[in-house]
Order: C-alpha cells, then sequence, then structure tokens
C-alpha cells in the first residue's frame, strides 16, 4: 500500500498540522524557538557574552541576512530598517518558520550523501507514490527518512537518510507512473537514473547551499535554514554547476511535474537554447517560483537567471567591511569599521533585469541564490497559512508571492550610510534592483489581504535588438490580471535608457478588466518616439566600473497593473534600439535552433554515486540498487 497523500492547498502534498502544532523535525530542543532565537552555533555567536566579546568575534560573522536588528558588535552601522537582514527573524516569531508542504527542488552537481549532515538528513523530500507506508511511522504527518528508521544504513554516513531508502526501496518500476522509475527522492539527469547524488567525495557545494535555503534549525548544528520547515527535494543536473542546456531543461521541467513550489538553481548555461526557454515557460506556467544564479564576475556578464524570463536571479549584499576578517586579530577593527550591511557584493550581477539585492554573509551568487529561494518559500508557506485561517481567499500565486516581495522590498538608495562607488536611485535600479526584501512586512501585507495585481510581459524577448530605420513599431503582449479585486487597470510605458525616470516614460498602451486576466496584445512600442540621437549614436568605451556604456542603447519597457484599492503590480523589460550604418541588409538575423551541440566538459558520467567516488575522467561509477556500488577503473 502507497503513503496517502493530504490535500494541501493547490497540490497534493504530504503535510503537518499548522500553526503552533507544526511538529519540530529536532524534537524537544525546539520548544522556544521561533519565540526566542534558534541555538544553531553560526546563527548569533557575536550577540552572546559581554563586551569583551566584540573583541574577538566579527559582528559579520553570523547570520546577519535573518536579523530585524543591527548586531551590538557593530555599533557604527545604520540602516533606514534598523536592521542588518531581512527580518526573517520576527517573520518566524509572528507569523510562520514555513510549511512541510512547500517544497524547493534544489539543482545542482548533486547531494554529498557521504557527507550530508543531520541538519539535512529528515528534510529531503520522499515520493510517497514510490514507496510503501512508513515502517517506523510517527505522528507529525511530516514524511521524510524518519519514517524508516529501520532502514540500514547503505552509505555508512552514520544516518538513515534518502540514499539508504533509495537503495532500500529501488525495484525497477515506475509506481507512481510519472516516467521515472524509482525516484524516491529526486533525480539524476546528468546519469539518467534515481539517485541524484555527486560522484566526488569532496564535492560540497549543494549540500552548503541546501543548508542556506532550509536547514533543520534549532537543533544545535551548523546553521539555521531561511524556511526551518520547508522541503529539499535534491536534482542532479550536472557534475557541478555547468550544464548542457538539455539536462538543465529536464530538471527544472522535473521539478516542476513534482509540484515544487520553488525551484532554486544554482547552475550556469552553457547555453540559449529553445528547449531551455520552452521549459522555463511551461515551468512558469505549472506555478513554479523559479531562481537561477546571476553571475560571480562582478559584471554585466550575465548567466540565466539574468536573461530567462520571470526567472529570479540570486544578486546579493554585505557587510562594507566584508572580508577584512580573514587576518587573524581584525575583528575589533572590523566591527567599528562597519558602517552598512547594504554593499553591493563584490561578486554578483546587475543589470535591466536585477529583482532583488537579498542580504547574505558571503555575498556569492551560489549563496544569493538559495536565499532568494528560501525567502520566496517562507512568504508561500505563510500565503498557504494565511488562505487557510481565512484571511485570504486562496494561497498566493507565483507572480503575486514576487509581487508582494516587490512591493514591500527596502529601497537601497534609503541607506543613510551608502556604499562608496555603486550608484543606488530611488525605486529600481540596476545595482540593486527592487532593494532588499523585507519578509516580515511581505507577510504583515499578505495578512492584511494587500497582495499586489500580476503583471508579466511575455514578447518581445529580452535583450532583442531593433533597427528603428528597419521597424517602426514593437507590439508588445503579456498578462495582467487582478484575481482578489473586481476590476484592475494596466498601463504600458517605455523610455529610452536603462534607469529612466517617472517623467521619462511614454504611453505605449493602456486598458482595464474585471475579473478575469488579459492575456495577449497589451500596447505597442512606437520606435519614431525614440530620438535619432539616441539610437544613431556611435558606441562609447565605458569610463567607470559601473560598465554604463553597455546599456547605451537600451530602451526600458514597463508594465504596471493597479487594482481597486490602488495596489500596484510591475514587470520591466529591457530592449536595444540602434542603427549601425555599417551593417550588412538583412542583420542581425534571429537563425533560432542550429543544430549544434554544445561544448561537452570532460568528466567522469557515473552511472550513480554511491558509495561517492573521487571521480576523474578515468573512474566509472556503477550502482545497483540490491547489490550495492562499484568503483572501477576504466578507459
Amino acid at each position: 500500500m502507497k503513503v496517502r497523500e493530504l490535500w494541501s492547498g493547490r497540490r497534493s502534498r504530504v503535510i503537518v498540522a499548522t500553526g503552533a502544532a507544526l511538529v519540530a523535525l529536532a524534537g524537544s530542543a525546539l520548544a522556544a524557538f521561533p519565540q526566542d532565537p534558534p541555538d544553531d552555533p553560526a546563527y548569533d555567536p557575536a550577540e552572546a557574552g559581554g563586551l569583551t566579546t566584540c573583541l574577538t568575534e566579527s559582528g559579520d560573522a553570523q547570520q546577519h541576512y535573518l536579523f530585524s536588528f543591527i548586531p551590538r558588535c557593530t555599533p557604527n552601522a545604520r540602516d533606514p530598517e534598523g536592521s542588518a537582514g531581512m527580518s526573517v527573524d520576527r517573520a518566524w516569531r509572528e507569523f510562520t518558520t514555513g510549511d512541510p508542504g512547500t517544497v524547493i527542488a534544489y539543482i545542482e552537481g548533486g547531494i554529498n550523501w557521504r557527507n550530508v549532515p543531520a541538519e539535512l538528513a529528515n528534510k529531503v523530500f520522499l515520493n510517497p507514490g514510490e514507496l510503501p507506508e512508513p515502517t517506523t511511522p510517527r505522528a507529525d504527518g511530516v514524511l521524510n527518512a524518519l519514517d524508516y528508521a529501520d532502514t540500514d544504513d547503505a552509505n555508512g554516513n552514520g544516518l538513515v537518510d534518502p540514499e539508504d531508502i533509495i537503495v532500500r526501496f529501488s525495484d525497477d518500476r515506475d509506481d507512481d507512473r510519472n516516467g521515472y522509475p524509482d525516484d524516491i527522492s529526486g533525480w539524476d539527469f546528468y546519469n539518467d537514473q534515481n539517485d541524484p547524488a555527486t560522484v566526488d567525495s569532496a564535492y560540497d557545494h549543494a549540500n552548503g547551499q541546501m543548508r542556506q535555503a532550509a536547514a533543520q534549525t534549532d537543533n544545535g548544528i551548523g546553521e539555521a535554514g531561511i524556511c526551518p520547515d520547508c522541503m529539499l527535494l535534491p536534482i542532479k543536473a550536472g557534475a557541478e554547476a555547468l550544464d548542457l542546456g538539455d539536462d538543465l531543461a529536464e530538471a527544472w521541467l522535473y521539478a516542476a511535474d513534482m509540484n515544487s513550489d520553488v525551484l532554486v538553481s544554482v547552475t550556469a548555461d552553457l547555453g540559449y537554447t529553445s528547449f531551455m526557454r520552452q521549459a522555463v515557460e511551461r515551468v512558469w506556467d505549472r506555478g513554479t517560483v523559479m531562481v537561477e544564479s546571476s553571475n560571480d564576475f562582478n559584471s554585466l556578464d550575465h548567466q540565466g537567471g539574468m536573461f530567462w524570463p520571470h526567472v529570479l536571479p540570486g544578486n546579493a549584499l554585505v557587510a562594507n567591511t566584508h572580508g577584512l576578517d580573514i587576518l587573524p586579530g581584525t575583528a575589533a577593527v572590523q566591527n567599528q569599521l562597519t558602517t552598512t550591511y547594504r554593499a553591493r557584493s563584490s561578486y554578483t550581477s546587475w543589470g535591466t533585469k536585477n529583482m532583488f539585492s537579498v542580504a547574505t554573509t558571503g555575498g556569492t551568487t551560489s549563496e544569493a541564490t538559495p536565499t532568494v529561494g528560501g525567502v520566496m518559500a517562507l512568504v508561500l508557506s505563510y500565503g498557504k497559512r494565511a488562505a487557510r485561517r481565512g484571511l485570504i481567499d486562496r494561497p498566493l500565486s507565483p507572480s503575486e508571492a514576487i509581487q508582494v516581495v516587490r512591493a514591500t522590498a527596502s529601497d537601497v538608495a534609503a541607506n543613510p550610510n551608502p556604499p562608496l562607488g555603486w550608484p543606488a536611485k530611488p525605486g529600481f535600479d540596476l545595482q540593486f534592483g527592487y532593494g532588499r526584501p523585507n519578509v516580515l512586512a511581505a507577510m504583515r501585507a499578505i495578512q492584511a489581504d494587500r497582495i499586489p495585481p500580476e503583471a508579466w510581459i511575455d514578447k518581445p524577448r529580452w535583450y532583442s535588438l531593433y533597427d528603428p530605420t528597419e521597424t517602426q513599431t514593437v507590439p508588445v503582449s503579456g498578462h495582467v490580471a487582478a484575481p482578489r479585486s473586481p476590476r484592475f487597470r494596466y498601463e504600458l510605458e517605455f523610455a529610452p535608457g536603462a534607469e529612466p525616470s517617472d517623467d521619462q516614460f511614454m504611453k505605449a498602451g493602456s486598458g482595464h478588466g474585471g475579473g478575469e486576466p488579459l492575456d495577449g496584445h497589451l500596447g505597442t512600442i512606437d520606435l519614431s518616439r525614440v530620438p535619432e540621437s539616441f539610437w544613431s549614436d556611435a558606441f562609447r568605451l565605458s569610463q567607470t566600473k559601473t560598465l554604463e556604456t553597455n546599456d547605451q542603447y537600451t530602451v526600458t519597457l514597463r508594465l504596471r497593473v493597479y487594482d481597486r484599492d490602488g495596489l500596484m503590480g510591475e514587470e520591466r523589460r529591457a530592449i536595444a534600439v540602434h542603427h549601425d550604418p555599417t551593417q550588412r541588409a538583412g542583420f542581425p538575423r534571429f537563425i533560432g535552433s542550429g543544430g549544434e551541440s554544445q561544448p561537452a566538459l570532460p568528466t567522469c558520467r557515473a552511472r550513480a554515486s554511491w558509495p561517492s567516488c573521487s571521480a576523474t575522467p578515468t573512474v566509472a561509477c556503477t550502482l545497483s540498487t540490491r547489490t550495492g556500488a562499484s568503483c572501477a577503473a576504466s578507459r
């Protein structure tokens, strides 16, 4: 008999009781959390002890991105919200620590079961459609490895974890008929098999980022997760984070097919493929929030998060003194020199598709991407809870979740101690997007049923190039809706430049509607209204580190939707308008799918990874779910 599935809002999922009755995975250790801070040692080590603590402990060396306050060891830091982070701690305390029915699909180079920490072992999603009834059932209703605690520790890591359950119950049958036999806990699209594990026993990157999003919290181990009661679905798309488009697209589609609420992809696309674009649209239509890496080159050199539609990029903020503590004995100096926790990371990207700048400790896109995903999962979890309590009439759609976080984000331009060298403008700007999320404010807005309308642009595509001497108008299509309001109106505007001011925007379309969404043609961009001096000017080299001429020919589209109460949803899109007199007639030309392959990186494409083997190009690893694993040299 298969495990029964219970209804959880819009999707079927194994769930736990709601509200204060959420059963902590760590047992009685969670009795005081979330009203008190969690006891995870990495959470707030500098906040305990006497004044001498600040001589040896850095205020930056803790999870300040979760804080609603300024760390006590950095008294010179200033912030318009009085906080170093995104007020996740108060959101936990006042609203929710997440929902086991909210699943975050994590896509990368595979989970390392050999080094899987205790704070992840019981947070990994198990597919009830491929499993028998729990052999050691518990009363909390959350299906995890503890429900099969009598399973042998097949991989020898000292824990009963989902890989042990994969080994125990794999039977070469597709019991849930989803096309993936024995997908008990995710899938490996790199090797097309049912264990989403890395073959490299030293590779721990995916584990760290999964902990960032949803580690078990208040269990006295490691760090706190942003959405402590959400579940994680590991999916492997490549050997590490560089992925063929086909493998990555299949991984994303699987995440949506498994009804994941949030998809976190710490990956780098090896090309721009039509298959991946279609996959992105399919995942969005299935109702999954998507987050992907931006890049780690501190530039405008983008990765998928910065060019796929609907996808949120992982961009980061850090303390202005981040990195000073690499020298021993500098904690006290660093603490005194910290003036803001809103410095733009010197790793992640910026640009016209920037959305949020999440607070982090390290600033990489690897860290920022699961941080964005954890924030979105926590907000979606509260949306489900608010709907169950009758505060709102239905859980949040992906677009509504993004819009409520956007509407409540804290503008970095309001920072009283702006970081040097990276200009912030009121409202949206290239460096910081819409600002730093405030999870507490987002949940308060949901509680009050102040959820903005939906808005997105379908065409033209991001960064499309138009020659105004050949193309006079650009039609714009998209989606506008206000599901929680009896009526709405929308405005489509455009303006030359990447960061135009409000008074520079020109009308391109408008309309209104009632209860049903409007999909399709929304307006037309008249390129004759773009000055010739703008699109005919010769390209100039940038003179500053902001690479200001990269967007010399950018024209910004802005779609805004207003509901009856004046709540506003917004999406922007950038295109390029330029005439090059030296360009041959008929160019540029969109060639579509060319048929050529993407680059193939040399690596060991193992069939599986249990037990984890050190991967080299001359090692082949195989797994038999009944007889165990072996690693053998081959040529």
